[in-house]
C-alpha cells in the first residue's frame, strides 16, 4: 500500500499521520517526549523523510509504516528487552508461554520500565524467574516472592539470590556458635527433612539469611556483616515474623565481609551497595 505522511514535531511531542486516500485509509501515532520510544522514532523519521518539511505530506514505505507502528506499541519493546522470552496480550503477559501471576508479571515489567533498552540485564530476571517458578510449593513460591520484594535485596547474574547475615566476631553463628560463615569456608549440606518448613516458627532449624533492615536486629557490636548467596531452590521456607524479611535454606554460601557492625555500620546505616548485583526492589 501506498502512503503519505505528514509529520507535525512539537516541543514536547512527535504527530505522524499515515494516508492512503484512493483506500480511504487514515492513521495517526502520537509519541510524546515521555513515550520509551519517542528517541528512536524521531531518529528513524529522519531516516526515511526530509524533516524539514514538517507538515508537508511525503511518500513513505509500508514497512517504515509498520516500524512505527510498532515503536508505539510497549508490548513490542518488552518483547525485544526479553529476547523474546516475555508477551503481553490483553491483561495477560506469559513467560515462555507460560502464564505469569499478576505479582510476579506487575514485578517484570517495572524492571523492564526502568532500563527498557538494558536487553542484557534481562537474562539474570529470566534465570531468576525459572527458578521462583521451580520453588519447591507454592507457599514457598507466593513467600519468597514477597521476600524478594523487601528493601536491599538483589540477584545474581545467574539468577541466584544476594542477602545479608550478622555472625560473631570469630565468623561463628550467633544462634548457636557451632557453623562457621567464614567466607571462602563451604558449611556443610543440610538434608532437606532436617530443615524446617513452618513458616509460622520464628525460630527453627535450618540456615537463615535476611534483608538489610532484618538484619539489624540480630548485629551486635563487633559483628562481621557478611553477604550471603542462595539458590532458590534451596530455600525451604520464609518465617512470617518481621513481615517476611529473612529466608530458611538448607544450604547458603558467604561470599564476603562488608564491614564491622559499630565500625563500618550502625542502625542508620543504608544497606551497601552490592556491585554487579541486581537490585530486586
Amino acid at each position: 500500500m501506498k502512503l503519505k505522511l505528514q509529520a507535525i514535531k512539537l516541543s514536547q511531542s512527535l504527530t505522524l499521520t499515515f494516508k492512503n486516500k484512493k483506500r480511504g485509509f487514515s492513521k495517526t501515532l502520537v509519541f510524546t517526549d515521555t513515550h520509551l520510544s519517542y528517541k528512536e522514532a524521531l531518529e528513524h523519521l529522519s531516516n526515511v523523510v526530509n524533516t524539514d518539511l514538517f507538515y508537508q505530506s511525503q511518500k513513505i514505505t509500508e514497512d517504515d509504516y509498520n516500524f512505527f507502528v510498532e515503536l508505539q506499541d510497549t508490548s513490542h519493546l518488552v518483547k525485544s528487552w526479553s529476547n523474546g522470552a516475555l508477551s503481553i496480550s490483553g491483561t495477560s503477559v506469559t513467560y515462555n508461554g507460560t502464564v505469569l501471576t499478576d505479582q510476579l508479571a506487575d514485578f517484570l515489567l517495572e524492571k523492564f520500565l526502568r532500563n527498557p533498552h538494558a536487553t542484557d540485564e534481562f537474562e539474570a530476571w529470566a534465570k531468576f524467574v525459572t527458578a521462583l517458578n521451580n520453588a519447591q510449593s507454592l507457599e514457598i513460591h507466593n513467600n519468597l516472592f514477597a521476600f524478594l520484594q523487601k528493601q536491599d535485596l538483589y540477584i545474581t547474574s545467574d539468577g541466584r539470590i544476594f542477602g545479608f547475615k550478622a555472625v560473631r566476631e570469630n565468623y561463628k553463628d550467633i544462634y548457636s556458635g557451632t557453623v562457621d560463615w567464614t567466607p571462602g569456608t563451604t558449611p556443610p549440606r543440610m538434608a532437606t527433612k532436617d530443615v524446617s518448613r513452618n513458616s509460622a516458627l520464628t525460630c527453627a532449624q535450618g540456615y537463615h539469611f535476611s534483608s538489610w533492615n532484618y538484619m539489624k536486629f540480630f548485629a551486635r557490636h563487633g559483628s562481621p556483616i557478611l553477604l550471603m548467596e542462595a539458590d532458590i531452590a534451596d530455600i525451604c521456607s520464609i518465617p512470617d515474623d518481621h513481615n517476611n524479611e529473612k529466608a530458611r535454606a538448607v544450604f547458603l554460601k558467604p561470599i564476603r565481609t562488608l564491614g564491622i557492625w559499630g565500625k563500618d555500620f550502625d542502625e542508620n546505616s543504608p544497606a551497601p551497595n552490592i556491585k554487579d548485583a541486581f537490585e530486586i526492589k
